[in-house]
């Protein structure tokens, strides 16, 4: 398994080379494979981070189930409801044995650093509502509409940590505790389809028969986030340093506009200040993934001329037209830099967070794939297509 930790560069048990030499890590030396000897023996080299394999690693599993009602409603429409839920068992996460004790500052293992345990100890559950009403070629119109309220929960959302705290968790003595929103989360999701074929006005040949209108419009909630403090110190003493913070105002306070979306001075470093000015570190006390981003609202509209050049060869003209009405839609704070920091701009003396986090990119940009109806900017596109 290859890894994405957060606290060390040590990439996992993958990428390996070969032959008796076959254990390589960022920050360890190698280690040999020979009969007897254990391969992470602190006395037999100097590693610091390094990976293990629960013994009792299981098999993840999952059950997924439904039931649903369909019911046609004239010739050329049919309606469906739904409920469809899933049940994720013995998912994979890990999670570090060795993190400090921040009432002691002390881990298990004095000899080692990281000890990033790979094991299949999350769960996940699923459960939604799924609508959807279709509509075929009913008076030149075929149009689907689909409708998803749904919930997703677990206590890892990946068996990496592409963000953080998406397989490891704060605080890994408590590991349930990380039960919250699913990373992907998305509780409300609607879509419209449509395609109508309009009918022959006139007599102009070339020009009075062969045009359609399609279009897409897509509405969703946003998507969970967590908030974190990335790499400025160890507040929370467990000797990670991407702890989530004390939640101690209003994140929304604020015009909530693009540019002033998150008040980062709701959130406090993890620590108690004594009267000498010392700080206790304790675990913070905000959830996981317990913010959420923006909305998403986009209607891409196309029209089409069909033209039949000879009884084999046919042609189309289209003007397709992504984001017709130039909605602004932004990404979930995450992206592009995969984290929320609140102390990017630095924290008062209270060990707050100050100003404001703003997010600038659209959703396609944030997650570096930008591509036409992601979400970006009105576009405008021309096509031509041959048929033989």
């Amino acid at each position: 398994m290859g890894q994405l930790p957060f606290n060390t560069f040590n990439p996992g048990p993958a990428y390996n080379g070969i032959g008796a030499d076959a254990i390589t890590f960022s920050f360890s030396p190698v280690g040999t494979i020979s009969p007897g000897t254990r391969v992470f023996d602190p006395s037999s080299f100097d590693a610091t981070d390094v990976f293990t394999v629960d013994q009792n690693l299981r098999t993840p599993y999952i059950q997924v189930y439904n039931l649903n009602v369909q019911r046609e409603l004239t010739r050329n429409v049919a309606m469906e409801v739904g409920y469809v839920g899933s049940a994720g068992r013995k998912l994979f996460r890990y999670r570090d044995l060795n993190q400090l004790d921040p009432a002691t500052g002390i881990g298990r293992f004095p000899a080692l650093i990281y000890v990033n345990q790979f094991e299949s100890s999350a769960n996940s559950s699923y459960n939604s509502l799924q609508a959807s009403l279709r509509i075929r070629s009913w008076h030149r119109l075929t149009s689907t509409i689909n409708y998803t309220w749904s919930h997703s929960i677990d206590t890892a959302s990946d068996g990496q940590d592409y963000v953080p705290n998406a397989t490891q968790p704060d605080n890994s003595f408590r590991p349930d505790r990380e039960r919250a929103n699913s990373n992907f989360d998305m509780r409300q999701h609607f879509t419209w389809t449509f395609n109508y074929d309009l009918p022959k006005v006139g007599h102009i040949p070339g020009l009075s028969s062969g045009w359609a209108l399609n279009g897409v419009l897509a509405i969703a909630s946003g998507q969970p986030f967590n908030v974190n403090y990335l790499f400025e110190g160890d507040f929370n003493g467990s000797g990670e340093f991407f702890g989530r913070p004390d939640l101690v105002g209003n994140p929304f306070a604020g015009t909530h506009t693009p540019d002033q979306f998150l008040n980062l001075s709701a959130f406090r470093i993890p620590c108690t200040f004594d009267m000498e000015g010392g700080c206790i570190p304790h675990f913070g006390n905000l959830g996981r993934n317990a913010l959420v981003g923006p909305h998403y609202r986009n209607f891409d509209f196309g029209v089409a001329k069909n033209n039949s050049l000879t009884e084999r060869v046919k042609m189309q003209i289209r003007v397709d037209i992504f984001n017709l009405f130039n909605h602004p839609n932004f990404a979930n704070p995450l992206w592009p830099n995969f984290g929320v920091d609140f102390l990017q701009n630095g924290f008062d003396a209270n060990g707050q967070g100050i100003g404001f986090l703003p997010i600038t990119t659209t959703p396609d940009v944030g997650t570096g794939n930008p591509f036409l109806g992601g979400g970006g900017s009105r576009n405008v596109q021309l096509g031509l297509r041959l048929s033989f």
